[in-house]
């Protein structure tokens, strides 16, 4: 299985939003975890190797989920421009193909 391949390098909500990484063998996945938010409520971008994901809860409801921003690098080993995302249920699912070539390594302990 490979190494997680992000950093997470910043948070600046004051509330949690659950966020679960994963790996598959040709790709990352990042899932948040968002009740109530409708699509247009998130933005995702990519700018210099960054991922920035945004969540705004726009209305009041009985399912509350807080404001949030998390940034992710994502180290050059993802072909962003085949980054796709989609939320259902509740659940955002962001997929991040890796790029050819890029493989994990086995780590030996001494």
């Amino acid at each position: 299985m490979m190494l997680d391949l992000f950093n997470a390098i910043y948070n600046n909500s004051q509330e949690k939003v659950k966020v679960l990484v994963y790996n598959e063998e040709s790709e990352s996945n990042i899932k948040f975890i968002v009740p109530g938010l409708e699509k247009e409520d998130i933005s995702i971008k990519v700018d210099e190797d960054i991922l920035k994901v945004t969540g705004v809860n726009k209305k009041d409801s009985e399912i509350i989920t807080p404001d949030f921003s998390r940034k992710f690098e994502l180290l050059n080993k993802f072909n962003t421009g085949k980054i796709t995302a989609q939320l259902k249920d509740g659940v955002l699912v962001i997929k991040l193909p890796l790029k050819e070539g890029v493989e994990g390594k086995q780590i030996e302990i001494d």
